[in-house]
């Protein structure tokens, strides 16, 4: 277009600007919120996850369940597993726009080499004229088999079908360069051009888009809501500012809204109702009601578009960046949206409002997602070690390090140090901290226990016994009023009334003398020992029940929280459990997590984690987690799919009838059939083969692969196959197919 006519039509825009109706202009609270990067897996993909390169410039979730996602190198489809590139048509090289139509055909908007389709994975090339070096940046589905094309060139019109399309151009944008198209319910048509013009269109009619407070002299259109319905009351349009608009699309009437830290917007994707994701070229943010919330996530350049998979979680594509994955996860990984880097976290407190995180270099505190780096009790320890910080009753904070001995906070804010120079403390090297019923303090330290008064001073040793004194105390609990110490090898001693009476070692029952955890039981008289190879159960007979079976490997901690469910911290994930299982006489049942399935971190040896206000937080080699108490895994389903059949190596394509017939001849089959699945849950994944297979076959999801049968006699078979909850008997997905051979 020439300089003339796009000064013209801006003349002509800002004049009905000026006689445009009440402006609702407003900026927006830009906050930052907890809960999508907190509780959200976020995954990255690019060169090294298969995307070749990483630049991605949209994706769209099928039918099917599969994701497709169009790049500068191509198109690939993703089921879960394997990214794999769509290596059907020379065309098909760069792609630019992609859309899913009512009929299943997927339409292909090519970097150049104009519109390709794709049905049943074969792929025909859809001819626009003698040139057809086309740009295609847009579709949108009218119904009635009509597809629209933004390109380079102008808008195009299709309509046909069974391999015969006929293309028109659409005049009222002849040679027009058309970036975004919207089709609205009442099958009007937003087309935003390339000089940032808006446009509603309907056969034979064009009329501007022109909300109030929309200066074209200053600021032009880069995209629109990715897709309405029917019960959408009105759809967004961004511009290249930090400005965006709010049009309703049965009233006269649209709402400028604008947002401190995103702007140039590519996309506006619907979450829910009054909830949307906004993509632009600085970031991801999300638009509900009135508030924008800017996120922090790893791709946050040149974000181009959207989509929600089948089981919803959330993608996102940047032309420069890759592909970004949100899977709702039920841990909270803090350490992430504290941006806490890589450190090693040994312990947790929280103290009213302010969090402190123990580090094997000084303590972190924040206050929300502020840090505290000016927090007297954190100046005071340096970069001391920490082993545990404990908030008492008397809303004190105690803190216990590995050489600097132990520091107090009062509730006034003093802040008290006790060593080896200025109290009765004999051994610096301080590992945990109990506050008794009575109000006394216990600490654990490498050479035997020692005790401070309810008032917390004239601190001295505990128990004093030589076959104590000398030894590191790795735990402490509490019950039937004695002291339980559980040692570094030396099992666990009881106290009474400050003298040993009885000492557990393996001979006893214990599964180890290195004793990790003591944990109370909320529903038998008794206490849970935990050595890093078993549980064992210690009655008030001093009884002691080994619990068999652990599918544990390196036991690091156990915690009870007030419901009665068992949390196992161990080097093989996080295992939970009710205490009614362990007691029982079978196996207990248990549910795992690993990093595969949600955790978010690898647990610390000899921590210190903690349940507060309905979280158990985990203390972990890289950061912290927390896991709300009660929250359950997502109730995720599963879609199948029929990869291929191969008879002795070569495909075999299902009949007209979609049947699959097999050769007499073939002596080997394969069968590749999967699920589509994109969460973390642990997915078990059985089959059988009917007349063949006399039971079924279990294999994990990340492992199941092609399934081979050899010399099958002649006859029809069912192959079926399951999707299942890991350890559980819930069916995700089912399918199963027939062939004949």
């Amino acid at each position: 277009m020439s300089e003339g006519l796009r000064s013209m039509k801006r003349a002509v825009m800002v004049l009905l600007i000026c006689l445009a109706g009440l402006v609702f202009a407003r900026p927006v609270d830009a906050v930052t919120p907890s809960g999508f990067e907190k509780n959200y897996i976020q995954r990255v993909f690019d060169s090294t996850t298969g995307l070749e390169g990483s630049v991605a410039k949209t994706i769209i979730d099928s039918s099917e369940g599969f994701l497709y996602i169009g790049s500068y190198t191509g198109l690939f489809r993703y089921d879960g597993k394997q990214m794999e590139k769509m290596h059907f048509s020379k065309e098909v090289q760069s792609v630019n726009a992609l859309l899913q139509d009512q009929t299943g055909r997927l339409w292909i908007g090519t970097n150049g080499d104009g519109i390709c389709l794709m049905e049943n994975r074969k792929f025909q090339h859809i001819q626009i004229d003698e040139n057809d070096e086309y740009t295609v940046s847009c579709f949108a589905e009218k119904g009635d088999g009509i597809i629209y094309a933004g390109t380079n060139g102008g808008l195009l019109m299709i309509a046909g079908g069974d391999n015969e399309y006929l293309v028109s151009a659409v005049s009222e944008f002849e040679n027009m360069e058309i970036k975004k198209l919207l089709m609205l319910p009442d099958k009007r048509l937003v087309v935003i051009d390339g000089d940032g013009a808006a446009w509603y269109y309907r056969p034979g009619k064009k009329e501007a888009i022109l909300p109030a407070g929309f200066d074209p002299e200053k600021d032009a259109f880069r995209c629109a809501t990715e897709k309405v319905d029917e019960t959408d009351e009105y759809f967004y349009m961004g511009t290249e500012a930090e400005a965006f608009y709010r049009v309703y699309i049965n009233e006269n009437k649209t709402e400028k809204l604008t947002c401190e830290g995103l702007a140039s917007f590519n996309d506006f994707d619907k979450v829910e109702d009054d909830c949307y994701w906004i993509c632009s070229d600085n970031g991801i943010g999300m638009i509900t009601g009135d508030k924008v919330h800017v996120f922090d996530f790893p791709i946050n350049n040149s974000v181009e578009s959207a989509c929600e998979d089948y089981q919803g979680n959330y993608w996102f594509v940047s032309s420069r960046q890759g592909i970004l994955q949100l899977e709702k996860n039920i841990f909270y990984d803090i350490g992430q949206y504290l941006k806490m880097g890589n450190v090693t976290v040994n312990s947790v407190c929280v103290s009213g409002d302010r969090t402190y995180y123990g580090t094997d270099n000084g303590m972190l505190c924040y206050r929300g997602r502020k840090l505290q780096d000016q927090d007297p009790l954190v100046s005071a320890c340096k970069s001391s070690r920490i082993r545990q910080i404990y908030l008492d009753r008397d809303k004190r904070i105690w803190v216990a390090t590995q050489y600097e001995g132990i520091y107090m906070e009062t509730p006034e804010g003093k802040i008290v140090h006790y060593d080896r120079d200025n109290s009765q403390l004999t051994d610096n090297q301080v590992r945990c901290i109990l506050q008794r019923e009575d109000g006394s303090m216990l600490f654990g330290t490498n050479s035997g226990i020692f005790t401070s008064g309810a008032s917390g001073k004239d601190l001295r040793r505990f128990c004093p016994d030589e076959r104590l004194d000398t030894e590191r105390v790795l735990c402490i609990a509490e019950y039937g009023g004695d002291v339980f110490a559980g040692m570094d090898g030396r099992g666990v001693f009881r106290i009474h009334e400050e003298k040993v009476s009885r000492i557990f070692t393996k001979k006893d029952g214990l599964f180890a003398n290195v004793v990790m955890r003591i944990a109370k039981s909320n529903i038998k008289d008794g206490i849970w020992i935990l050595c890093g190879t078993g549980i064992s159960f210690l009655d008030k007979d001093e009884n002691i029940t080994p619990m068999n079976e652990m599918p544990v490997a390196n036991a690091l901690d156990l915690i009870i929280d007030p419901g009665n469910a068992a949390y196992i911290l161990a080097g093989n994930g996080l295992f939970v459990t009710t205490e009614e299982q362990m007691l029982g006489k079978d196996r207990p049942v248990f549910t795992q997590y690993t990093r595969r399935s949600g955790l978010p971190v690898d647990f610390t040896a000899n921590a210190r984690n903690i349940i507060h206000d309905h979280k158990l937080y985990l203390s972990g080699t890289t950061g912290v987690a927390a896991l709300p108490i009660g929250r359950t895994d997502r109730n995720i389903k599963l879609k199948a799919f029929v990869g291929w059949v191969r008879g002795d190596g070569k495909e075999i394509r299902p009949n007209s009838r979609g049947k699959y017939m097999i050769p007499d001849e073939v002596n080997r089959i394969s069968l590749y059939v999967d699920f589509i699945n994109f969460c973390a849950n642990p997915v078990e994944v059985v089959y059988q083969l009917s007349r063949e297979d006399k039971s079924w076959t279990s294999e994990p999801y990340e492992e199941y692969d092609a399934v081979e049968y050899t010399n099958l006699p002649g006859g029809k078979y069912t192959f079926s196959i399951r999707g299942m909850e890991q350890g559980k008997e819930d069916v995700l997905g089912d399918y199963s197919f027939d062939f004949e051979k």
